[in-house]
This record gives structure tokens, C-alpha cells and sequence, in this order.
């Protein structure tokens, strides 16, 4: 995860509003009252939270309202429109990748819902190699080329003009256009550098960086638990490199 994203030594760190099922865990709300400025903007959708305290949400919301917090969003809250369950896509590909007939006779898989788990042991088949699983794979993701939800709908109305996606799917960005957006996306590849182009993002044209790949390069995709442990150690070396996001906006530090 994300441990920092700031601005120059010089200005404060920007806020990180950074949302995965784990970390609202607990009871669940329909929306965030963000009534301590003149423009209310509610988050809505399905979303849980843990207890915190008031001073956290109104330092939240004015963060976003002076476009200075960067969204991070975790896997587990790329979901099914049509799932009533809300399963992260991450599971179901888990769950499909499980159901392969390579699998029929192991003995060893422990967990169905573990992408990382049932990747690598599919990998382990003499039948199977990781060119298989990224074609599983963006078969799988294909599926949701044009799909979003309305709780990315949501997010998507606000002004944020950075954010980091830790899944490989485009239910944010397509969220954005429908918003009238105009996303710039761009994604790690932990295998091979990539050149990247120098972009200001704005409200109306953010920056969508997939830390984990992206399934328009299947290569990308970070899978099994050995595509895991070779992505943050190539990220630990800075090889290949993260991309300079602009003149304002650095890196500094990733938290594994």
C-alpha cells in the first residue's frame, strides 16, 4: 500500500483517501455528511466504516475541496454491478481460476477466494504457464471493459486529480467518463520500464496510475504470489522505475 504521495518538501502533504473492504470493516453507512462547506457532496453507495473521529471526515472533505487529497483505491472495491454479494472481481477470478480442470486433482488449494494462491498453484501444472493465466485473465477482465457501479460514479463526481488503483480493471475511469471526464491512465508494468509522458492532471482531466498493471498488458498483471514477491522487490530497487507524475507531485516511499 501506499505509505506517502506528497507534494514538494516545501507544501504539506496532500490528504490519501484510501478505500479497500478492509478497511471498513465494520457497520456500514449510505453516505458521508460533508456539510462543513458551502457545496455538500455525498459519497454514496455501498460502503462500511470503523468508528473515527469527526475532526478526520471534515479534514477529509476539505482536503478533497481544495483538490489535495489523492484517492487510492484497493482491489476489493472493484465489484459486480450485478454481484448482490459485492465480491471483489479479484475473488471471482480467484473462484474461476480454481475451477480450471488442471486443478480437478490438487490436494493442496487451500483458499478459492486467494487470487495469489490459486494463481500460483494453477502456474505449477505442467500443463499450465503464466502466459495461460494472463490470457485467464484478460478474458476474465474483458468482461467489464465498459462496466462501472454507482458507487465509482460517486467517487468520480469529486474532484480529485490523482488516483493510485491497486486493481487492474477500468471501473473508476469508466466512472469518470460517464461523468464527463477525461481520465489519463496509465499502469506499472514490474517486468519491463516503461516511458511515461509528463501530465498535470486536473479536476476535469485526473490521473489514473494502476500500481499493479493493467489487463491491457496482460504482461503487467501482477498474479501469483511470485509475480507478488518480484513486484516490491523491483519496486523496493526502483527498477523499473515509478513514473514522475509532474513538476509537483513525487513519490516517496512505498509501504509493502
Amino acid at each position: 500500500m501506499i505509505e506517502k504521495i506528497y507534494r514538494d518538501k516545501s507544501a504539506k502533504p496532500p490528504s490519501v483517501f484510501a478505500l479497500n473492504k478492509k478497511t471498513y470493516k465494520n457497520g456500514s453507512i449510505d453516505s458521508i455528511p460533508l456539510s462543513y462547506h458551502s457545496n455538500p457532496i455525498k459519497i454514496l453507495g455501498r460502503i462500511k466504516q470503523i468508528p473515527v473521529a469527526e475532526t478526520f471526515w471534515r479534514k477529509l472533505i476539505e482536503s478533497i475541496r481544495r483538490e489535495n487529497c489523492i484517492l487510492v483505491l484497493g482491489p476489493q472495491v472493484s465489484f459486480d454491478p450485478n454481484d448482490p454479494d459485492c465480491l471483489p472481481l479479484t475473488v471471482l477470478l480467484a473462484r474461476r481460476l480454481a475451477d480450471h480442470e488442471a486443478l480437478n486433482a490438487a490436494n493442496n488449494l487451500t483458499n478459492r477466494n486467494d487470487l495469489a494462491h490459486v494463481a500460483q498453484l494453477l502456474k505449477q501444472q505442467p500443463q499450465i504457464d503464466h502466459i495461460d493465466l494472463e490470457v485467464e485473465a484478460k478474458d476474465f477482465y474483458d468482461g467489464y471493459q465498459t462496466v462501472t457501479t454507482d458507487f465509482h460514479r460517486n467517487l468520480a463526481a469529486l474532484p480529485f486529480t490523482l488516483c493510485i488503483n491497486a486493481a487492474p480493471d477500468d471501473l473508476f475511469s469508466n466512472a469518470l467518463a460517464k461523468e464527463g471526464k477525461m481520465p489519463e491512465k496509465e499502469f506499472y508494468n514490474f517486468k519491463r520500464p516503461r516511458s511515461f509522458e509528463a501530465y498535470i492532471p486536473d479536476t476535469h482531466q485526473p490521473y489514473v496510475f494502476h500500481l499493479y498493471g493493467h489487463c491491457d498488458d496482460m504482461e503487467s498483471l501482477v498474479l501469483t504470489e511470485d509475480d507478488l514477491l518480484e513486484f516490491l522487490v523491483n519496486i523496493i530497487k526502483g527498477s523499473p522505475e515509478l513514473p514522475v507524475l509532474n513538476e509537483t507531485w513525487s513519490w516517496q516511499g512505498v509501504l509493502m
